[in-house]
């Protein structure tokens, strides 16, 4: 059986009564929230530009830095 990324165990539980239960009680932080928004933002971008070009987008869009875009990238893989 494959590994599951991060980011698909996120997508399975977000619309879960039960995620939110883990969001209320600080388990799962919002910044892991915010990190898959960039994320999807990101994947979106790479559909129309480079890699780096994409992070810099997704990085002014959420006027964030692309530090912090990179470090979602490699949480949700």
């Amino acid at each position: 059986m494959a590994r599951q990324t991060n980011y698909e165990i996120i997508k399975k539980i977000e619309n879960d009564d039960f995620c939110l239960d883990l969001i209320r009680r600080g388990i799962i932080t919002l910044k892991i929230l915010d990190y898959k928004v960039y994320y999807e933002r990101y994947i979106s971008e790479l559909q129309r530009v480079s890699i780096c070009q994409a992070i810099t987008n997704t990085a002014e869009e959420f006027r964030v830095s692309e530090r912090t875009i990179r470090n979602a990238i490699n949480y949700m893989k």
